[in-house]
């Protein structure tokens, strides 16, 4: 069985730097025998902004059924 693409609707400004977000359904990912088990890694979705931000999705821990969805924005323009 395979998944469909989470249809996005990008902002102008952004852009895809790689999008691997799927419909999989998360309540169904309970053990490690899940057929769709490899949608559930680090790296599904990031975004950039301007080479200024970055919106960062991924799946925490990886291929863990007790991990979960996390959602970061990385800002880049304050420089230390």
């Amino acid at each position: 069985m395979s998944t469909k693409l989470v249809p996005l609707r990008v902002p102008s400004g952004w852009k895809v730097r790689f999008n691997e977000f799927t419909e999989t359904d998360s309540d169904s990912f309970a053990n490690d025998d899940y057929e769709h088990l490899w949608e559930f890694k680090e790296d599904i979705l990031q975004l950039e902004y301007e080479e200024k931000r970055t919106l960062d999705l991924g799946w925490y821990p990886e291929f863990n059924p007790e991990g979960k969805y996390k959602l970061l924005l990385i800002d880049s323009t304050n420089k230390i």
